[in-house]
């Protein structure tokens, strides 16, 4: 990394902050243990590390500013060997205890009644007014820049002269953005002294969200830069769009099951779900890395019955890495697809109407900031999967082709249904029994592919449900439009509960020559038949026409009846 290889603080003048900018999980805290590791072997620099949320875990968030420089102030102490009685740091640390006994301390203005948010009474120091904060603060100041002189001055490490303090502060997007932000103003205003770098680790989103909390909107959206270039001298981005992601992939694929090892066009498919879902963000690439090598090692331990004897593949671990990338990324359409994981929800999700209508997709929305990018990748997501998945490019997925899915949601144990089958499925189950001895020029069995390529089960408008054994009732906005019925005598009955002239009078303007529409559309003449609808739709006869123009038909016939 630049930074790492020219390391320009180490010449700069001082005082000298360094922004080390980048999303929670991008590796900043690597990349500051690598800059540390790196200037420890110069033997030259004082190193002081700073954890931040350890001091905001525990109820200190509210005097974060001076907790942490309290904080650094004693790891000075600690690190150095400066004795107690040294004037400076005796000094600077009275200061200090006056401020944290006597005051609520903020970055933007110090006030009075920190004892009482603290528990304390103020029996042994007076409160102090905002004047003498000031000035105590100011003395505080001057008397760290003397204890910072006197290191630099008389201290030794290994025989060499400290050239220069290096502080290192981390996890300050782990804290509230306007905290995070009044910490950054303190250590500008009291720390930022001679012979000090401070290198930080911050994400500057967090900063100017804690500029908007504080200040406003209005002050954050104009202002919101030019205050983090006054506090950041020498601002470094995590360079996460120059990794080579499909590498740092397959070095962890490998290191978590060696049976891993795809190839060069393999890698591209990983890097491909692995951008769209949880992008490229290390921390998150490395939850997945693990619940797979979780998964994997209950695989080789055959814990799970349901699973032995199932062969691994390339695909199956295609499949298996793109189901824990959706859960990790996305956990309530995850949560979703395992109630139904189904070639319809596949299908369906890709519509963005649809997605809107999933359970909880709001908390989903709310923690992006860039909500139609989100529905696009989501879409991509299961384009993906479904290309995956449709081995024979069939442009369907058949129950075969989904059983490796099924098979790998029991065995991460995400639920313990065995049969995803929907009642469609169920219905041409049905179907296929009645068809053994009715359909021997396979006229049935091309209706079903038919309508499995149209809208009736491709759009995400139209549910079914299962009426018994006999038909399954056709669905729309919770109402009931028609039905599917499959007889020993009937193996296939298309009904609807719209008036047929209606119908007719549509459809026939659409298609003018091409087709007779009074043929196909016809009124059911037998009450005492099984379902619901009034008018017939002639599934045999649109059986005997060109594919292309059924479709179009039950496509346009669909349509109209959702529209109305």
């Amino acid at each position: 990394m630049p930074i790492l290889r020219h390391c320009y603080f180490l010449v700069t003048d001082t005082p000298m902050t360094i922004g080390i900018q980048g999303d929670w999980g991008i590796g900043k805290t690597s990349l500051l243990n690598m800059i540390a590791a790196y200037l420890k072997s110069k033997n030259a620099y004082g190193l002081i590390w700073f954890n931040t949320w350890h001091y905001s875990m525990f109820g200190q968030e509210e005097f974060l500013g001076v907790a942490v420089i309290k904080g650094l102030l004693d790891q000075i102490k600690s690190q150095f060997s400066i004795k107690e009685e040294n004037d400076f740091f005796k000094n600077a640390n009275e200061r200090l205890g006056m401020i944290l006994k006597s005051t609520r301390f903020s970055a933007f203005g110090l006030s009075i009644g920190g004892e009482e948010a603290l528990g304390k009474k103020t029996s042994q120091v007076e409160s102090l007014g905002y004047q003498d904060i000031s000035s105590v603060m100011l003395d505080f100041k001057d008397n760290f820049e003397k204890l910072i002189q006197h290191i630099i001055d008389d201290i030794t490490i290994d025989g060499n002269k400290i050239e220069k303090v290096v502080f290192f502060i981390d996890d300050l997007d782990r804290v509230k953005p306007v905290k995070a932000l009044e910490l950054l103003e303190s250590i500008k205003n009291f720390l930022d002294v001679k012979d000090c770098v401070f290198i930080l680790a911050v994400d500057y989103e967090v900063v100017q969200i804690g500029m908007a909390e504080k200040l406003g909107k209005d002050l954050q959206k104009t202002s919101g830069k030019s205050f983090f270039d006054k506090i950041i001298q020498l601002p470094f981005t995590m360079p996460s769009t120059s990794y080579k992601l499909e590498n740092y992939i397959q070095v962890l694929l490998k290191n978590a099951d060696s049976r891993f090892n795809p190839s060069k066009d393999d890698l591209g498919f990983y890097e491909g779900v692995t951008s769209v879902t949880i992008g490229k963000n290390p921390r998150s690439i490395k939850r997945v890395i693990n619940y797979i090598s979780l998964i994997r090692k209950i695989e080789a331990k055959g814990k799970s019955e349901s699973y032995k004897g199932i062969r691994d593949s390339e695909d199956r671990r295609k499949i298996l890495y793109s189901i824990i990338c959706m859960q990790v990324a996305w956990p309530e359409i995850f949560a979703h697809f395992v109630k139904s994981p189904t070639a319809n929800t596949i299908k369906s999700i890709e519509n963005w109407d649809y997605l809107n209508q999933i359970p909880f997709i709001d908390k989903l929305y709310n923690r992006t900031p860039n909500k139609e990018q989100l529905k696009s990748n989501i879409s991509a997501y299961f384009d993906i999967l479904f290309d995956l998945l449709d081995k024979d490019d069939s442009g369907q997925i058949s129950k075969a082709e989904l059983k490796p899915v099924w098979g790998i949601l029991q065995m991460a144990r995400l639920t313990n249904v065995k049969d995803f089958r929907q009642p469609i499925d169920i219905f041409f189950d049905n179907m296929e029994i009645n068809c053994n001895k009715k359909d021997k020029d396979g006229t049935y069995l091309k209706i079903r592919d038919l309508l499995k390529k149209s809208k009736w089960l491709t759009s995400a408008k139209i549910d079914y449900k299962m009426s018994g054994k006999r038909y399954a009732t056709i669905v729309h906005n919770r109402k009931q439009i028609g039905s599917l019925v499959t007889l020993k005598t009937q193996p296939f009955i298309f009904r609807l509960g719209i008036d047929e002239n209606m119908i007719i009078d549509h459809l026939s303007q659409q298609f003018k020559d091409e087709l007779d529409i009074e043929n196909i559309i016809t009124i059911i003449s037998d009450d005492s038949l099984t379902g619901f609808g009034t008018t017939l739709v002639d599934m045999k006869g649109l059986a005997k026409i060109d594919g292309k123009l059924a479709i179009k038909f039950l496509n346009l016939l669909h349509d109209f009846i959702i529209l109305t």
